[in-house]
C-alpha cells in the first residue's frame, strides 16, 4: 500500500517481514485441526484511547453529562471497530494540589481492553474540591504521558477542562510559579505530540472564556501542538458525536484509502497506464474529492470564535516552557471574553 499523503495523518501497524532468509523449505508440520484452520481475522489496527478530566466542583453541572458521553464513546467505538481494532481504553481523573485540594490531584485507570472496568472507573467519577480557579491540569498530563502507549497504536487523549493549569497568569492562582510538582504542560505537550499523542481539548463553555483570560488559548494550544482540535462545548450532549469522530475518522480514512487505491490501480492496470507513486496518490486524492469524503467534525457555536486572535496560542505552541509561553501572552488579545466578565 503506497503511504498516505501528510494531510491524512494515520498509524499503521506493519506486518512482519515475510522476506526473511529462506534458502530451503522448512519441513513440512504435520497437518492438525488447528493448522488446517484459517487463522482468525486478528484485528490489524490499534487504538488506545484516553480520557482525562477535570473532577473539580466548578465541574459539577457538567460532569455527569460528560460520565454518560463518556460511557456512550467507549460503547460506540467498541461497536463500530471492536471486529477490526484492538482497542484499550484509560481515564485520569484530577483535581488539585494540597492545599488547594486534599482529595486527590490525579487517579488514574491505566490502559485496558476491559469495557466494564473501564465503564465502573467513569462512574467514581465526583465534581468536589478544587480550592483556586486553576486545578492540576499539568499533572494529569504528566499522569497520561505517563500510560502504557503501544507504540503502534493511534494514540487519542480527550481532554475535559473548564480550568487552566497553575502558571498561566489568571488571578487567584494558588501556585503562580506552576505546577508545585514541577510538571510543564506545554514541555508535556510536545513530549506527547512526539509520541503521535492527539489531544482532542475540550473547553467547557462558557466558563473557559468567560472566566479566565487566557484558559482556551491554552486549551487551544494543547489541541494545536498535539495535531488535534480544540472544542469548545456549550452543550455536553454532542461530546459524544465529537469524540467518536475523532477517535475513529483516522482508521475509517485509512480503509477509504485503501479501497480507493486499490480500485484506482486497477482501473489503470486494465487501461495500460503505468502509474508511479505520486501519479497514484494523486489520483486517490481526486477520487475522495469526487465523493466529497470529509472528516467528520461538528462544529459548536461559541460566541467568542469569530474573529479569534491566535496570537497568544501562537505564544505557547513556539515556546519551550509554559512560563516562557506566558511572558509573551497579551491579556488585551481577545477583549470580547474579558468584556463578558465585566
Amino acid at each position: 500500500m503506497t503511504a498516505l499523503p501528510a494531510t491524512i495523518s494515520v498509524t499503521l501497524k506493519m506486518p512482519a517481514d515475510a522476506t526473511a532468509d529462506a534458502k530451503e523449505p522448512a519441513p513440512e508440520a504435520p497437518q492438525t485441526a488447528a493448522a488446517e484452520k484459517p487463522a482468525d481475522h486478528a484485528p490489524t489496527t490499534q487504538l488506545d484511547l484516553a480520557f482525562v478530566c477535570d473532577c473539580t466542583a466548578s465541574m459539577s453541572s457538567y460532569l455527569k453529562a460528560a460520565q454518560e458521553n463518556i460511557l456512550r464513546i467507549t460503547d460506540d467505538i467498541h461497536a463500530r471497530c471492536a471486529g477490526t481494532c484492538d482497542l484499550q481504553y484509560a481515564l485520569v481523573q484530577y483535581r488539585d494540589h494540597p492545599p488547594q485540594d486534599r482529595s486527590f490531584v490525579t487517579q488514574t485507570l491505566e490502559l485496558t481492553d476491559d469495557v466494564q472496568t473501564m465503564k465502573a472507573a467513569v462512574d467514581t467519577m465526583k465534581a468536589q474540591g478544587g480550592g483556586d480557579g486553576p486545578e492540576a491540569v499539568a499533572a494529569a498530563l504528566h499522569a497520561v504521558n505517563e500510560l502504557s502507549w503501544r507504540p503502534n497504536a493511534t494514540k487519542v487523549v480527550v481532554l475535559i477542562s473548564d480550568a487552566p493549569p497553575h502558571g498561566l497568569g489568571e488571578s487567584g492562582d494558588g501556585f503562580p510559579n506552576g505546577c508545585p510538582d514541577g510538571h510543564d504542560p506545554i514541555a508535556l505537550c510536545k513530549t506527547m505530540a512526539a509520541k503521535g499523542i492527539v489531544v482532542y481539548a475540550v473547553g467547557v463553555e462558557p466558563v473557559l472564556s468567560t472566566k479566565y483570560k487566557f484558559a482556551r488559548d491554552f486549551m487551544m494550544a494543547v489541541a494545536k501542538i498535539t495535531d488535534g482540535r480544540f472544542l469548545p462545548l456549550g452543550q455536553a450532549k454532542i461530546l459524544s458525536d465529537v469524540i467518536v469522530a475523532g477517535a475513529v475518522e483516522g482508521m475509517e480514512m485509512e480503509a477509504l484509502w485503501g479501497e480507493l487505491e486499490t480500485k484506482v490501480a486497477a482501473e489503470a492496470a486494465a487501461a495500460g497506464e503505468a502509474l508511479d507513486g505520486d501519479a497514484l496518490i494523486a489520483k486517490v486524492e481526486t477520487q475522495l474529492r469526487e465523493k466529497k469524503v470529509q472528516m467528520q467534525a461538528v462544529e459548536v457555536s461559541n460566541p467568542y470564535m469569530d474573529g479569534y486572535d491566535d496570537s497568544n496560542v501562537d505564544a505557547l505552541m513556539n515556546a519551550t516552557s509554559l512560563a516562557t509561553g506566558q511572558s509573551r501572552m497579551r491579556s488585551s488579545v481577545n477583549r470580547e471574553a474579558e468584556n463578558a466578565r465585566i
